[in-house]
């Protein structure tokens, strides 16, 4: 693989530069609507399971995969003193790393928040906290350190996913990773199989697996044969695969927070359109900031 730097394309920076707007006005949508409406659903099952917060923990993955992707944004389309430097891409695996992160966690919020009722809810919930304190339990025995207050929550979970079996099963385990992203891609209205791709791909560059090497690339240069029979032959990003991905991701972050806004009580349209503009006031624009202030105007933003 080429390790060196490689300039982006102007196209893909197009495709870029909108893939960081998104991502920059999801983050501020969900930090700015964190806390639920009084008389949303997200509300009344915190009111149902008070021993945990389920619009915080629906959020929670979400914020993680956008956090993961706000990084990406700030290392190829800076909005500071750097904006106007060549965008070069070193490698390829860093940024499927974040990539994969973004995935799981938009799928996870979307596990959570595309529910039927507020018992669905719950049950997920539950499940969703006992996956979570079973994992934090074998890294605190790996530790050596004490799990007796841990036991004590995973008991009192226990008790409380039998009270909530009609709406779920009572296990301990999440759903795996490819179902989720599978079924958060129905949600997004992109293909399941694709998205399932693209998560695989990401994990196994993530891995270090040899497979990625080539799945990721565009081989150029000539091969050299070092030993017999195999070769080292350069390679650098493909561009395209990798701008597909990075909007695969977006779209399933945009459903993940569009679909806890509405659990939350808020109108996503509404607060969409009041971050855009926040972001893009923070932004640097190319006819200054006429362009943002007449399209805050036309949305009636202040």
């Amino acid at each position: 693989m080429e390790t060196g730097r490689v300039e982006v394309r102007s196209d893909v920076l197009t495709r870029w530069a909108a893939a960081a707007m998104t991502v920059r006005t999801l983050a501020d949508v969900q930090a700015r609507c964190a806390i639920p409406m009084a008389d949303s659903d997200s509300a009344r099952v915190d009111e149902l399971y008070p021993r945990e917060s389920y619009s915080q923990w629906a959020r929670e993955g979400l914020r993680s995969g956008l956090d993961h992707m706000v990084v990406w944004a700030d290392l190829t389309m800076p909005t500071g003193a750097r904006a106007n430097l060549p965008v070069t891409h070193q490698g390829f695996r860093w940024f499927h790393t974040l990539l994969r992160a973004a995935l799981e966690g938009a799928a996870q919020s979307l596990w959570l928040t595309t529910v039927e009722n507020t018992g669905e809810a719950t049950a997920r919930l539950i499940r969703a906290v006992r996956d979570d304190l079973r994992e934090q339990r074998l890294a605190r025995l790996a530790m050596g350190k004490d799990v007796s207050r841990i036991d004590q929550r995973i008991t009192q979970h226990a008790a409380g996913a039998l009270e909530w079996m009609k709406y779920g099963p009572s296990e301990d385990r999440m759903p795996s990773y490819v179902s989720m992203i599978r079924s958060a891609a129905l949600r997004a209205s992109l293909d399941p199989n694709e998205c399932e791709a693209t998560w695989r791909v990401a994990s196994a560059a993530a891995h270090g697996k040899t497979w990625a090497i080539l799945d990721l690339q565009e081989l150029v240069g000539e091969a050299v044969e070092w030993r017999p029979g195999q070769f080292h032959t350069p390679g650098v990003v493909d561009q395209d695969r990798l701008t597909d991905s990075i909007e695969t991701a977006v779209t399933l972050l945009s459903a993940a927070t569009a679909q806890l806004l509405l659990r939350n009580g808020y109108d996503p349209t509404r607060e969409f359109r009041h971050s855009v503009v926040d972001v893009a006031r923070k932004s640097p624009m190319k006819d200054g900031d006429a362009q943002v202030e007449a399209l805050a105007e036309r949305l009636g933003i202040k």
